[in-house]
């Protein structure tokens, strides 16, 4: 068997711009989800306190929904302030390679 390393196929080599691009869209998409869970959590609660109010049926009955939603929300938080850390530090990276 013939071993031979093909050598036009070098790894693409990324740069602190195309990291920042990465992590930019990265925090913008963690953004956006976390608005649209704030949505969901806004409907979540108007719906609970209405079936409450309506049916007498009691908040112990949402707890799994409330805590999936907590629960998401904490790993959204903490996605989105790293994406924006690397952002800064690819951000200052760029700065630095243009001076």
């Amino acid at each position: 068997m013939n071993h031979q390393i093909n050598s036009k196929k070098l790894p693409k080599a990324y740069d602190a711009g195309d990291m920042l691009e990465a992590y930019t869209l990265a925090y913008e998409q963690m953004a956006d989800t976390s608005a649209m869970l704030n949505a969901v959590s806004n409907e979540f609660k108007s719906l609970k306190d209405y079936l409450s109010k309506a049916y007498g049926i009691p908040d112990s009955c949402f707890s799994d929904l409330r805590r999936i939603i907590a629960i998401t929300n904490t790993m959204l938080q903490d996605s989105a302030e790293l994406s924006q850390d690397l952002k800064q530090k690819h951000q200052a990276e760029c700065r630095e390679s243009q001076a």
